[in-house]
C-alpha cells in the first residue's frame, strides 16, 4: 500500500472566521480534512457546509474553552465549565492552553467528569453530522492528556492524531516519556505514522514530507492564521501536494 498525506485543518466551526478560512483552503485543494468543534458559535452552520461540500470531518475535542453557542443545554454548559476550570493552563508560548500537569498525570477524581464532557461533544457531533467523526484530535493538545485518551467515552479502535509532533524525535527523558505516552495511546487508537506542522516545513522540498511516499503523514494547519494560510495557498505547497496520495483519516488503514 502506498503512502498517504492528510492535511488537517483544526477549529472548524469554532467561529465564522476559522470556518471561512478552512472552507477556502479546502475548495482550493490545499487541505484534505478538518476537525470540528461543537457547541460553538458557528458549529451548526459549519456542519451544513461540510455535508454539502463533502469535507471529511473529525472531532476537535475541547476541554479548555467554554462553549459559545447560545443553544447549549444548561447541564452540558455546566459540565464544560467544570472541565475547563480543571484543564485550562498555558502553553510554552505563554498563550492559553492545556495545563502542563494534566498532559502527563491521570487523575481518577475527574475521570467521570471528563468522560461525561467528551460524550456530550461526541453526541452533539453525531447529531450535527449524522454519523461518527473520521478521527479525534484536541484543542490546545488536550488529546494528549491521559484523562482524555484513556476515557471510555472514546471508542477503542477509532483514529486519533499521533502525539509525536516533532520529527526527527528529540532525545532525552522527555522524549522517552512522549514516546511511551504515544505507545499507550497506540494500544487504543490508530494514528498516522508521523505528524508535522505546516509552519515548520521547508517548502517545497522538506525531506520529512517525503515520508508520505511510503507512510501515513498528517500535516496540521490553522488556515485562520494568516501566515499558515499564505503557506497553504502558495505554489510551493501545491507542488508538494501533487507528489503524494492525499486523503483524510477515513482513508487511513
Amino acid at each position: 500500500m502506498g503512502g498517504l498525506l492528510i492535511v488537517n485543518a483544526d477549529d472548524w466551526g469554532g467561529e465564522r472566521r476559522s470556518t471561512a478560512a478552512i472552507q477556502d483552503a479546502f475548495r482550493a485543494g490545499r487541505v484534505t480534512s478538518t476537525t470540528a468543534m461543537v457547541y460553538m458559535e458557528d458549529s451548526g452552520r459549519a456542519a451544513e457546509i461540510a455535508k454539502a461540500e463533502g469535507l471529511p470531518v473529525g472531532l476537535h475535542l475541547n476541554l479548555t474553552q467554554p462553549f459559545s453557542s447560545p443553544e447549549v443545554p444548561a447541564a452540558v454548559r455546566e459540565r464544560q465549565r467544570r472541565v475547563v476550570t480543571t484543564f485550562v493552563g498555558h502553553g510554552r508560548d505563554g498563550h492559553p492552553g492545556t495545563s502542563q500537569v494534566r498532559r502527563w498525570i491521570y487523575d481518577p477524581r475527574i475521570a467521570r467528569q471528563v468522560s461525561a464532557a467528551i460524550r456530550d461533544q461526541l453526541e452533539r457531533f453525531e447529531e450535527l453530522y449524522g454519523g461518527p467523526p473520521t478521527h479525534f484530535d484536541g484543542h490546545n493538545y488536550v488529546d494528549t492528556t491521559p484523562n482524555a485518551f484513556l476515557s471510555p467515552a472514546l471508542p477503542r479502535g477509532s483514529k486519533m492524531r499521533n502525539s509525536l509532533d516533532r520529527y526527527p524525535l528529540d532525545t532525552g527523558p522527555m522524549a522517552l516519556a512522549r514516546e511511551l505516552r504515544q505507545r499507550l495511546r497506540g494500544r487504543r487508537f490508530h494514528s498516522t505514522h508521523y505528524v508535522l506542522h505546516i509552519s515548520d516545513l521547508d517548502l517545497p522540498d522538506d525531506p520529512r514530507l517525503a515520508l508520505a511516499a511510503t507512510d501515513s503523514v498528517e500535516v496540521i494547519c490553522h488556515p485562520d492564521n494568516p501566515a499558515e494560510m499564505e503557506r497553504l495557498m502558495s505554489e510551493e505547497w501545491s507542488t508538494c501536494l501533487a507528489r503524494y496520495r492525499t486523503g483524510s483519516f477515513a482513508d487511513l488503514d
